[in-house]
């Protein structure tokens, strides 16, 4: 786990957009990026099945994505005070793949 992980369950238990700094895996370079908290457990679709973090980022230069992160790449989880709303990203069937961390996110949980 990440030093910032409470951060990271808190801002998502709450609905709260984080600053996140990371390095690129492709270039070691840092970046920071506006991103919602959306999980942390394996990635479904890896052979690799340890625990990373989930988010939704804002800002790639490719759009709007899911970015998924081994504690390792993470600089920084810092809470912002600016929410996000689970259906801007929500867009499976949560029954077929439900989240790892519980959550009460109505009808996104």
């Amino acid at each position: 786990m990440h030093r910032d992980h409470g951060i990271f369950l808190a801002t998502m238990h709450s609905r709260t957009r984080v600053q996140l700094t990371f390095y690129r895996k492709e270039d070691e370079q840092q970046l920071i990026r506006l991103c919602a908290p959306m999980d942390y457990g394996p990635f479904r679709a890896a052979k690799n099945k340890i625990d990373r973090y989930h988010f939704w980022d804002y800002e790639s230069d490719e759009g709007p994505h899911s970015l998924s992160l081994l504690p390792d790449r993470i600089v920084e989880i810092m809470a912002t005070e600016k929410g996000f709303d689970p259906a801007e990203f929500v867009t499976w069937s949560l029954t077929k793949s439900p989240w790892f961390v519980a959550r009460d996110w109505g009808a996104y949980s």
